[in-house]
């Protein structure tokens, strides 16, 4: 579900050292509206398959197909399929599952183990059958509170699969190739079942700083901050309210931006696809790895056992978001639904699966876990109050408008103005449509590590607002991949900012104030514009 990447850099900071090889006009402005920053470090990918559709005819417009390259968790299949508009009706264009025929081999970062990431050819394929709903419903439970029978089990399974030839597709070696050949406190640090160095849960490619009892860092750009475990643990769950909650209220903001065949292959990942999900790849890989090995890296993520946990993690935080009320419930649109990927089952038999049999995890007879969402609680403070006030009195500092900046190169922190078509909305209309800040025309190099933060209404130079605070909007997250047709690629990043405005007093305000925080070496980064909509 991730990926992460290089150039020839080495880049060494208070910890973390990757080498990587080659994913209106305005009266008021800041003194410098671009502020330089230091850089750090990137990180690379790949492999490239062409899409099958339910008669096995290929499809091969490359253009049109890279983003089935990219598995990343909910924005991968469920999320870059998810978001549908007024005329989605009108056609039918479902995501199909790759064409394996087609596979070829991958182009690895410099450095990179030899991989065949490529999985056994079958020209048989199958359609998955729901187990039968009698069956007992089994509970999945959280990793750090397993049981030892649980553990026993667990672990013997994973045992006979690495056992397995590597060429027969129920293998680990199999499964962790999965994730290749698509190319593209409690609870807060790596569970205790995957540490123990005689298990075969535990890998060695892991980063030997980031070992329990380390708290793991949700908004892990690359270099270890120097948060006390308590101050780590309290930025995570406002991370993750804000992911969750305040930044999740409709399914397009949670799962993505509409993708259907013969899209453009990034039309933009929701909410929890950049953030927490990438950060934590590279955060878990070995930072003495020439490209962060095992997790930190597309092409060797499936290696390490814990990648599974994670991205089952992500599937129970799916599930969890339908029930926090209001907005949030799964697409019923069918393009969405009828979107397949494969696999191969436990007789070996290539299989094809939609999302609309994956949507309720209660119809392959399991359920997560019940345990307690502290983030909940969790909301993020200001860290000005009232800084809309300020800003208001600021006018003659000419901060400029976003109309007259972009496009613009994100090599620096850019502050701008941008409009709000609606202010002043009432409580119900605020539940009917969410504000939405939305960054579009970003371009990036598809090999290269990127993140840059989003703050609003933030006078600094956007050192000192944390992702613990309420001027912090989110991220823009890249997971680099090597490509084999286009190596720049266009998306856009939609951030909720509702609640954001009425805890900033800022709901009646004309403009909002946008800073743009380039976090990572990623060079090239280029930014079309920004505007605000709104969404029911």
């Amino acid at each position: 579900m991730a990926s992460f990447a290089p150039s020839q850099a080495t880049s060494s900071t208070s910890g973390r050292r990757f080498t990587f090889s080659s994913t209106y006009s305005s009266s008021f402005s800041f003194k410098s509206s671009q502020v330089p920053i230091a850089r750090i470090s990137k990180h690379r990918h790949a492999v490239s398959c062409k899409t099958l559709d339910d008669d096995h005819h290929h499809h091969t417009n490359s253009s049109k197909l890279d983003r089935r390259n990219v598995l990343l968790g909910l924005g991968g299949l469920y999320g870059t399929a998810a978001n549908f508009g007024s005329n989605s009706l009108a056609f039918a264009d479902p995501i199909m599952g790759p064409d394996l025929s087609q596979c070829g081999p991958a182009d690895l970062p410099q450095g990179a183990v030899p991989t065949n990431c490529c999985p056994p050819y079958n020209t048989k394929i199958i359609d998955f059958k729901l187990p039968p709903q009698s069956n007992p419903l089994r509970v999945r439970p959280a990793a750090h509170l397993v049981d030892k029978d649980y553990i026993d089990k667990f672990s013997k399974a994973i045992e006979l699969m690495k056992a397995l030839p590597d060429d027969d597709p129920r293998s680990f070696k199999q499964q962790a190739n999965v994730h290749c050949a698509y190319c593209d406190a409690a609870g807060m640090k790596i569970p205790d079942i995957y540490t123990d160095k005689n298990s075969p849960l535990y890998d060695s490619l892991r980063d030997a700083k980031h070992q329990p009892p380390t708290v793991v860092d949700l908004d892990f750009n690359g270099v270890d901050n120097n948060l006390s475990p308590s101050e780590q643990t309290s930025t995570n769950l406002t991370i993750m309210y804000r992911q969750m909650v305040s930044n999740a209220k409709t399914a397009s903001l949670f799962m993505g931006s509409p993708y259907r065949a013969g899209d453009d292959p990034s039309p933009g990942a929701g909410s929890l696809e950049s953030v927490p999900h990438n950060p934590v790849h590279i955060w878990t890989g070995d930072r003495n790895q020439p490209n962060g090995e095992d997790m930190g890296n597309f092409y060797s993520a499936g290696k390490d056992p814990i990648f599974f946990a994670h991205h089952g993690n992500l599937d129970r935080l799916w599930s969890v978001w339908k029930t926090l009320g209001g907005r949030r419930k799964d697409f019923t649109d069918n393009d969405w639904l009828d979107s397949s990927f494969l696999f191969y089952d436990e007789n070996a038999e290539l299989t094809r699966v939609k999302v609309r049999d994956c949507v309720d995890s209660k119809n392959m007879n399991y359920v997560y876990q019940d345990v307690e969402l502290p983030w909940l609680e969790s909301k993020p403070v200001p860290r000005l109050q009232r800084a809309s006030r300020n800003i208001k009195k600021r006018a003659h500092e000419r901060i400029p408008f976003a109309k007259d900046v972009f496009p613009a190169s994100l090599d620096k922190v850019i502050k701008v103005l941008v409009p709000r078509p609606k202010k002043s909305r009432t409580k119900k209309h605020k539940e009917e449509e969410e504000e939405i800040l939305v960054i579009e025309g970003i371009e990036v190099k598809r090999d290269e590590f990127v993140k840059f933060d989003v703050l609003v209404n933030d006078e600094d130079d956007g050192t000192r607002a944390t992702a613990a605070k309420t001027e912090f909007a989110g991220s823009f997250v890249s997971v680099p991949h090597m490509h084999k047709h286009e190596k720049n690629g266009k998306t856009r990043l939609r951030l909720g900012i509702t609640d954001l405005l009425e805890d900033l007093k800022a709901e009646d305000d004309d403009n909002v104030l946008v800073t743009l925080v380039p976090k990572t070496s990623g060079g090239d980064i280029s930014i079309g514009g920004i505007k605000i909509e709104h969404e029911e």
